[in-house]
Order: C-alpha cells, then structure tokens, then sequence
C-alpha cells in the first residue's frame, strides 16, 4: 500500500505499543518514520529494521531540547516533516498524594501534558498533521484531541483520520 507516500511523521513512544504499531503502520503504507523514544535498544533496532524509510532518535518528551532535537533530525534526515503523532506517555505516579515525591509528580506532569505541548512546534509542519494519543481504555478506545476538547474515537478510526488528514488517497477504505 502506499497511501502515504512520500510523506514523513515523528512518532514519539514509536518504539513499543501503540507507537510501534503506528510506525509499522505508517511505513507499510509508504511513509518515512523518525521514531522518538527513550528505549534506544528497541528504537535502534526498530529503525534498522525500518532501512531508509526508517530513523531513530532518543527523546525525552518531557524535555523541550530534545522535541527540538527530535523535529531537527527528522527534517535533517528526510527533508520535510508533514506529520507528528504525539503517542509517548507512561501511567504516571499513583498513590496518595502525600506518598507521591515532587519528583515523580513532576516527571508525570512533564510527559504527559508538558510534551504534548512540547510536541507541537510552531511552524515545523506547514500544513502538516498532528495527532495526540491522550490515553487508551482496555475497551481499545481511544482519545484523541487536544485539552478538554479531547473525544472518544476508535482506533480503526484514527487510522482512516491520520491517513484522511494527510491527504492520503483511499483513506476512507
């Protein structure tokens, strides 16, 4: 297939879940994929799997140098940026909240809102793409939106919005 041809995302936590079937995914459909991650086993080894079609870059999307360094690289190596999926992300810290160390709660708070808003630098995309997973429920639903404007959609949905979006042909096969 290559309804994604010639285009090019970043995809953070690309290296493991949802991220991974995302670049898998995106280079069956003829995409370029930068894959940003903290698993720099996995994400080498992914992007090596990938060929020319594929990179890997460490990024701690908590951290604004490295989405910066991550958006660089991306257009460094294939030229262009049209599409940023905005997928890393962890479970946080739990417990009670006189239990939770400043530094866990800040290390949740820096991944999972900081670098969505981190993820999204301005101008890099034209008119480009970007998406946000914000969580996924066991029903296999997901929410995709940005803020309070999040919604509930299915994943087979998001797959046909990505390509949709994109300008990809077919996509609402």
């Amino acid at each position: 297939m290559t309804r994604l041809k010639g285009k090019v995302a970043l995809i953070t936590g690309g290296a493991s879940g949802i991220g991974l079937a995302t670049v898998r995914l995106f280079v069956e459909e003829g995409a370029a994929v930068m894959v940003a991650d903290l698993d720099d086993e996995r994400g080498r080894r992914l992007a090596g799997e990938l060929g020319s079609r594929g990179g890997y870059v460490h990024t701690d999307v908590s951290r604004e140098a490295d989405i910066k360094a991550a958006v660089d690289e991306t257009c460094k190596r294939f030229g262009q940026l049209d599409c940023i999926f905005n997928n890393a992300g962890y479970a946080g810290v739990g417990g009670k909240i006189e239990d939770v160390s400043a530094e866990g709660f800040d290390t949740t708070i820096g991944v999972l809102l900081r670098g969505v808003h981190e993820e999204l630098p301005a101008g890099e995309l034209g008119s480009g793409l970007a998406l946000e997973t914000h969580r996924l429920r066991v029903d296999g639903r997901a929410f995709l939106g940005e803020g309070e404007h999040a919604e509930p959609v299915s994943l087979r949905h998001c797959r046909q919005e990505a390509l949709a979006l994109s300008g990809a042909a077919g996509a609402g096969e």
